[in-house]
């Protein structure tokens, strides 16, 4: 029995001593395992960090250079931005208002209530000080006597005499942004603010409107009009046109002449088709029972145009004469 015991443990002794070796051989090997989860982690961390660094580097040379197919910057639409510089200090954003000079926290956020609110109580960045600003103006063109007056700028009244002045000269939108005109105003007020083409457009849309609507009421209060229209064929575009143009005298024996319209009149350019255009015009202007007259070329199109017209006007009796005076 001794013997047989002795033999089983020398046969468990082995066992045991190979499963203490497979043991210490697998914590060995879990630790390397971690070790190298651990070196793989912190691998795979700086990798993502290497990573995002350059999408973040490449979205700004993106967003800088424009690059097709790329996501743009967004554009800063507050009212604040034409009065603010931003610099970054300490990985900090800081706002610095380019007359007054003071200097505001811009947060991550990208919230511009304050900034706003100080652009809005800043008189310096409104071309407005603490002390009235004294002008000499002259009293007369041909006198060289001046008076004393207060000074104050209003950007909103530039951009309706801007407005004009493009329409008056018919000049194209982009003459704002040239450098010349900058430096010209720059020169006449220190406190001019650069305008581009799309404002330019829009103010220029919107002078066309008032315009319009103060002519209409103009018409409202005369008793007749004459009219005098014609057509003719653009040589590069091959596009036909029609200009409708208003004479009328004011309550005040002023004659007055307004161009009521300029259209583009589809082919063919028969006398059913100009009639047409010239009813649509005289509808829209509100003045269909006021036609005095009607003067036109000698084309056969515009005999035949007259005649419609006639007879649609001769319906409502508003014709001077029974309409013997209307087609000159």
């Amino acid at each position: 029995m001794a013997s047989s015991k002795k033999k089983k443990c020398i046969e468990i002794i082995p066992e045991n001593a190979e499963f203490e070796q497979v043991r210490s051989l697998g914590e060995e090997s879990l630790g390397d395992e971690s070790l190298s989860e651990d070196d793989g982690n912190d691998k795979g961390t700086s990798e993502q960090e290497e990573i995002s660094r350059k999408i973040k580097g490449d979205s700004l040379e993106t967003q800088q250079s424009n690059q097709p197919y790329q996501k743009k910057q967004r554009q800063k639409k507050a009212r604040c931005w034409p009065h603010l510089d931003v610099v970054v200090e300490n990985n900090q954003k800081i706002a610095i208002c380019k007359f007054c000079k003071t200097r505001m926290k811009y947060g991550s956020t990208g919230c511009t209530t304050t900034l706003n609110r100080h652009v809005d109580k800043c008189r310096v960045a409104h071309g407005q000080t603490n002390q009235a600003l004294l002008q000499f103006q002259p009293s007369d063109a041909l006198s060289s006597e001046v008076t004393l007056g207060n000074f104050k700028y209003y950007h909103t009244q530039m951009r309706k005499i801007i407005s004009h002045y493009i329409l008056v000269n018919e000049l194209p939108f982009r003459h704002v942004e040239s450098f010349m005109f900058d430096m010209v105003m720059r020169t006449a007020t220190p406190y001019w603010q650069k305008i581009s083409r799309q404002v330019v457009k829009k103010d220029s849309v919107s002078t066309f409107e008032i315009e319009r609507d103060k002519l209409r009421e103009n018409l409202k209060s005369i008793r007749k009009i004459n009219i005098t229209t014609d057509m003719w064929t653009s040589s590069h575009q091959k596009l036909g046109y029609m200009v409708v143009t208003g004479h009328w005298i004011d309550s005040n024996w002023k004659l007055n002449m307004r161009v009521l319209n300029f259209c583009n009149v589809p082919p063919p350019h028969s006398g059913f088709v100009i009639s047409e255009a010239l009813f649509k015009c005289l509808n829209e202007w509100g003045i269909i029972d006021k036609i005095g007259t009607l003067t036109v070329d000698n084309a056969s199109a515009n005999d035949v145009a007259l005649r419609y017209l006639k007879q649609t006007f001769s319906l409502r009796k508003k014709l001077s004469i029974e309409g013997k005076m209307f087609h000159a």
